[in-house]
Protein backbone atom coordinates (compact mmCIF):
# COMPACT_ATOMS: atom_id res chain seq x y z
CA UNK A 1 0.00 0.00 0.00
CA UNK A 2 1.53 3.41 -0.99
CA UNK A 3 0.03 6.34 1.83
CA UNK A 4 -0.54 9.01 -0.17
CA UNK A 5 -0.61 12.55 1.80
CA UNK A 6 -3.14 15.59 0.12
CA UNK A 7 -4.70 18.29 1.32
CA UNK A 8 -8.14 19.44 0.34
CA UNK A 9 -9.03 22.90 -1.21
CA UNK A 10 -10.62 24.22 2.46
CA UNK A 11 -7.46 22.66 4.21
CA UNK A 12 -8.26 19.44 5.52
CA UNK A 13 -4.98 17.05 5.61
CA UNK A 14 -5.53 13.44 5.22
CA UNK A 15 -3.97 9.93 3.60
CA UNK A 16 -5.20 8.18 0.90
CA UNK A 17 -3.91 4.67 0.68
CA UNK A 18 -3.26 3.26 -2.60
CA UNK A 19 -1.21 -0.11 -4.65
CA UNK A 20 0.38 -0.12 -8.00
CA UNK A 21 -0.51 -2.48 -10.74
CA UNK A 22 1.80 -2.05 -13.41
CA UNK A 23 1.48 1.75 -14.51
CA UNK A 24 -1.73 1.83 -12.73
CA UNK A 25 -2.40 3.52 -9.54
CA UNK A 26 -5.32 2.02 -7.88
CA UNK A 27 -6.41 3.87 -4.28
CA UNK A 28 -9.45 3.85 -2.03
CA UNK A 29 -11.90 6.12 -2.15
CA UNK A 30 -11.62 7.24 1.93
CA UNK A 31 -9.40 9.80 3.19
CA UNK A 32 -7.86 8.92 6.56
CA UNK A 33 -7.80 12.32 8.05
CA UNK A 34 -6.90 13.54 12.11
CA UNK A 35 -10.26 12.55 14.75
CA UNK A 36 -10.42 16.73 14.99
CA UNK A 37 -11.29 16.95 11.34
CA UNK A 38 -13.75 14.14 10.78
CA UNK A 39 -16.91 16.32 11.64
CA UNK A 40 -15.69 18.79 8.76
CA UNK A 41 -15.17 16.05 7.02
CA UNK A 42 -18.47 14.39 7.00
CA UNK A 43 -20.45 18.06 6.75
CA UNK A 44 -19.04 18.13 2.99
CA UNK A 45 -20.76 17.47 -0.25
CA UNK A 46 -19.66 13.65 -0.50
CA UNK A 47 -19.44 13.76 -3.99
CA UNK A 48 -17.76 16.95 -4.17
CA UNK A 49 -15.20 15.18 -1.94
CA UNK A 50 -14.80 12.15 -4.37
CA UNK A 51 -14.26 14.16 -6.86
CA UNK A 52 -11.62 16.12 -5.04
CA UNK A 53 -9.81 13.37 -4.05
CA UNK A 54 -9.56 11.99 -7.63
CA UNK A 55 -7.94 15.25 -8.87
CA UNK A 56 -5.37 15.29 -6.10
CA UNK A 57 -4.77 11.39 -6.92
CA UNK A 58 -4.03 12.24 -10.64
CA UNK A 59 -1.81 15.20 -9.49
CA UNK A 60 0.21 12.30 -7.23
CA UNK A 61 0.39 10.18 -10.17
CA UNK A 62 1.29 12.89 -12.76
CA UNK A 63 4.14 13.93 -10.38
CA UNK A 64 5.30 10.70 -9.53
CA UNK A 65 6.53 9.26 -13.47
Amino acid sequence: MVPTPIVLDNGIAGIVYGYYEGEDFYYLDCLDVDVSKKEELREMNVMELRQEIALKIKIFVANSN
